[in-house]
């Protein structure tokens, strides 16, 4: 899909008013990733990066939500229809939190416990193993002092 057909679907959007309510971001606190880089330096630990790819297409809708059909798509009888969005979509409102909580669920199934102060954060302890994750938007930084750790969270 061309960049000029994704802008003209993204702005054919229709969003219910009620239901969008706040907006949410995935941008962990400056202190709390100082913190983890200090801890990165002084225990030596092994530092990864990893990119999320279509990140806003994994959170699911909770919300009824519909958009315009695009002008390629039209009926040939000429009736205006929609489409029920059954995943987020880059520029809803939603797709921060309902991402964030996608990955929570995840994390969390694989014994990731949330920062209780940050919660863009996650740390997991395995013995004498430990692994962090910082979560920025559609990235994951990695940290852990165990490459066998590392590469099994990755």
């Amino acid at each position: 899909m061309s960049d000029k057909r994704q802008e003209s679907l993204l702005r054919d959007l229709l969003k219910k008013k009620e239901s969008i309510t706040q907006t949410f971001s995935l941008v962990s606190k400056k202190d709390s990733l100082r913190f983890i880089l200090e801890l990165v330096a002084h225990f030596d630990l092994e530092l990864q990066q990893m990119d999320v790819k279509i990140v806003f297409l994994n959170g699911d809708i909770e919300e009824e939500v519909y958009m315009k059909q695009h002008g390629g798509f039209s009926s040939s009888d000429g009736k205006h229809l929609v489409c029920k969005l059954k995943k987020s979509i880059y520029d809803l409102r939603q797709a921060f939190r309902q991402w964030y909580l996608k990955f929570h669920g995840i994390t969390s199934s694989f014994g990731f416990i949330e920062n209780p102060m940050d919660q863009c954060i996650y740390h997991k302890v395995n013995g004498n193993k430990v692994c962090f994750l910082v979560l920025y938007v559609d990235d994951i930084l990695l940290a852990a002092n165990d490459w066998g750790l590392l590469y099994k969270v990755k």
